[in-house]
């Protein structure tokens, strides 16, 4: 046999017995069907979309491998909200330069600004009153909190990483002993796997 033959059919093997197995494959999928529910609850008021993404989602994976994670959190309102917010600061400062206004009805202006400023800050006041025992904290503190309190007896390990380029929340399953990496409103590892697919079919 052709050394070169021999070689590729070792590479083939090695391969085959090192790719997870179909009830591996299972387990791992329901694990990622398991933490989805559990985000889509954690985030239900902002919506989110979570996505699997590195070797897990290529297929490309070992039984040993780790599964990386990313949670799209809708930001939507807040945009709305800055848009808005932007809307009409640019439009205050378009009447500022028309000048039409005389310096009465400027100051009388002024007074209503300032009044409306006090009405919005005691509104938001009483808000955060109402909400005093609500998670405020970040995306990664309330992902970890959730699992702390749901799969306490399933966790073997758990980290939440701030201080980095990409922040994490790190935790292993212990039943399965399958370690999970979550980012957030990270796109560029959904976008790597699904052209790394593309790359596959290709060949």
């Amino acid at each position: 046999v052709n050394h070169l033959v021999a070689l590729h059919n070792e590479i083939v093997s090695f391969c085959k017995l090192m790719e997870p197995k179909e009830e591996e494959m299972k387990e791992r999928q329901d694990l990622v069907d398991r933490f989805t529910a559990l985000a889509k609850s954690t985030f239900a008021e902002e919506g989110c979309q979570v996505d699997v993404f590195g070797s897990q989602a290529t297929g490309l994976c070992l039984p040993t491998s780790d599964i990386d994670i990313a949670i799209q959190i809708n930001e939507d309102s807040k945009a709305d909200e800055k848009g808005t917010a932007n809307t009409n600061n640019n439009g205050k400062k378009k009447k500022k330069k028309k000048k039409k206004d005389s310096d009465r009805e400027e100051d009388k202006g002024g007074k209503e600004d300032v009044s409306d400023s006090k009405m919005v800050s005691k509104q938001q006041e009483l808000e955060d009153m109402e909400n005093w025992d609500k998670n405020t904290g970040s995306p990664l503190q309330r992902l970890a909190a959730t699992l702390r309190e749901q799969w306490l007896d399933d966790l073997s390990y758990l980290e939440v990483i701030e201080n980095t380029r990409v922040p994490l929340v790190k935790f292993t399953h212990a039943p399965t002993n399958i370690s999970i990496d979550v980012c957030f409103n990270q796109k560029t590892g959904p976008q790597a796997a699904a052209l790394m697919h593309q790359y596959m079919e290709a060949l």
